[in-house]
């Protein structure tokens, strides 16, 4: 009796243990070919190996490691996938690796977003916050999940040498690639390679764009994958050679540089099948060199801006120095369209420049001079502002402006050359002014607005509210911020039509204002109507506010604001 006993025990504990790590079973159910990646519940064990179990010695009594158990398929023909790489989606590091019968055992971890790599196969990707995802883990119940992935016969494998200017392999290469075709590829699932055996296969798509989301993220270390339009900005990394995966055929154009700054650029045409690598070899880096003078007498013309906007990585400019020179470093033999900028004299753009040559000599043309006049004035009464300070700026970085005083009549005048300007006014007690003008079409007058809050509401453009902040106890409350609530919406006047004021135009109406030392505060609305004056110290709600009828041209005095803290 007690050696029957003592069987049963051994039984039922092998049954455990059975249940526990996943031990016998049938092998690995049918495929379902229309799997883009999803993943769907699988026994743990298959012809072959059995899964893999969980390492590593525990401390008794603690609890288990969470783990994931994994099967991958082949999408197509269904068969287990050996050496399938599993990572958290961004990551470098190998969680697990599956063995040769498709098994991966991921344990320990906080798992979120798993991604999988295989040689020959898109990638694929798995959430744990997915619905899908998580019913087939429950599903699986201790045993496998499957994942499918797609065998990559949809990329184009291309590949590339670089070599540096003595003929060695280039090191630390950087690339661009740029389709030549028009219209471009745009990156889809490539349709013509997909349908060879008939309509595109269900799951492939789904399949094609997780594998775009993965090898574009940010650190994929994938190879290097052009998928057209979308493509032709990316900067690729490289070593001496390197496979570049392509979404279509067609012509490209690459252009590289290394480390050392040799450069080098290539037309070429991708196949279905490539033969040979193509061959790059950089070359040293060209300067493009010049000197900019005036086409009236050679003087030369300091601080002209000198842009090639085709260079081998894009646009680079620089500034002629005061005797007029110039170099743009970084470029290579193709001819480049330069162009030179200077607000005093009329541009100009030179077209098929070559770099490397001799110097290139640039001669501008002044810009005519134009007079600029009119008149500032004070509103709302439009009433002429003397002795204000104009001053006329010829673009954004101009340190020498054109500066000009008003005269009692609030007139002004100033003599420049012609073209777009930046008028800055200054004056006594108003608000600083600034307008984009063109010569061309200037207006004859310039209207500004007070300074003071209480100028504003003696003219009738804002509507004041003033009083005191005070705490539960009745102290006043200072540095606590007063806010202007609108029950609507605020119709404030706007500038004036057709003309580019960037400041000075409508009123800055402070509706934020801090409360002083005594508690007492002054904001402005710009609009009538019903409004709410509030206390904003964290606690206070906006009914907690007083409400009052704004009305431009007066003045809302005493009122009490109360926090609750």
């Amino acid at each position: 009796m007690g050696k029957r006993v003592v069987l049963l025990a051994a039984a039922l504990v092998l049954i455990a243990l059975a249940l526990r790590y996943g031990l016998g079973g049938a092998g690995p159910p049918a495929p379902d070919p229309g799997g883009g990646g999803h993943a769907v519940p699988a026994t743990s064990t298959g012809a072959g190996d059995a899964a893999p179990q969980p390492r590593g010695d525990r401390t008794p009594g603690a609890p288990a490691e969470a783990a994931l158990r994994l099967f991958f398929r082949n999408a197509e023909n269904g068969a287990p996938l050996a050496d399938v790489e599993v990572r958290q989606q961004g990551g470098t590091e190998v969680l697990a690796r599956s063995d040769s019968a498709g098994h991966a055992l991921v344990a320990g971890r906080q798992l979120q977003e798993l991604a999988f790599r295989a040689a020959g196969h898109l990638e694929t990707c798995v959430s744990m916050l997915d619905p899908g995802f998580a019913a087939a883990t429950r599903a699986a119940a201790g045993t496998s999940v499957e994942v499918r992935l797609w065998p990559d016969r949809y990329t184009l494998p291309f590949r590339m040498r670089f070599e540096d200017p003595g003929a060695q392999p280039a090191r630390a290469v950087e690339f661009r690639i740029v389709s030549l075709d028009e219209p471009p590829p745009q990156g889809g699932v490539p349709r013509e390679r997909a349908m060879l055996r008939g309509a595109l296969p269900a799951g492939l798509r789904d399949a094609w764009e997780r594998h775009v989301r993965l090898i574009t993220a940010p650190g994929a270390s994938a190879d290097p994958h052009h998928l057209g339009a979308a493509s032709d900005a990316t900067l690729f990394r490289a070593g001496g050679e390197v496979v570049v995966r392509f979404s279509q055929t067609g012509r490209y154009r690459v252009v590289a540089r290394d480390e050392r700054g040799a450069l080098g650029r290539a037309e070429f045409f991708v196949p279905l099948n490539q033969e040979s690598p193509l061959l790059l070899r950089l070359q040293a880096p060209l300067v493009l060199a010049g000197r900019i003078v005036r086409a009236a007498d050679g003087e030369p013309v300091a601080e002209a801006q000198v842009a090639v906007a085709d260079g081998p990585f894009g646009a680079s400019e620089t500034r002629a120095g005061a005797d007029g020179t110039f170099a743009l470093d970084g470029l290579d033999a193709a001819p480049v369209r330069v162009r030179v900028e200077h607000p005093r004299f009329v541009s100009r753009v030179l077209e098929n420049v070559r770099p490397g040559q001799e110097p290139v000599e640039i001669r501008l043309t002044a810009r005519p001079r134009v007079r600029l006049a009119g008149v500032v004035r004070l509103r709302p009464g439009l009433t002429p502002v003397a002795d204000a300070r104009v001053a006329v700026s010829l673009h954004e970085d101009d340190t020498t402006p054109v500066e000009t005083r008003t005269d009692a009549h609030g007139r002004f005048a100033a003599e420049l050359p012609g073209g777009e300007v930046r008028v800055r006014i200054l004056a006594t007690g108003c608000m600083p002014y600034f307008e984009s003008v063109d010569t061309a079409g200037a207006p004859s007058a310039y209207d500004l607005l007070p300074a003071d809050p209480e100028a504003r509401v003696r003219a009738g453009l804002v509507a004041l509210a003033s009083g005191r902040v005070l705490g539960p106890d009745g102290s006043p409350r200072a540095g606590v911020p007063v806010r202007v609530l609108a029950e609507g919406p605020v119709q404030v006047p706007g500038g004036i039509a057709g003309r580019r004021i960037l400041e000075g135009g409508t009123v800055a109406a402070n509706q934020v204002a801090l409360s002083g030392a005594d508690g007492s505060f002054l904001v402005e609305h710009p609009a009538e109507g019903p409004v709410r004056v509030v206390a904003v110290d964290g606690s206070n709600q906006p009914e907690d506010g007083v409400a009052i009828v704004a009305t431009l041209g007066r003045t809302h005095r005493d009122l009490v604001l109360r926090t609750r803290r």
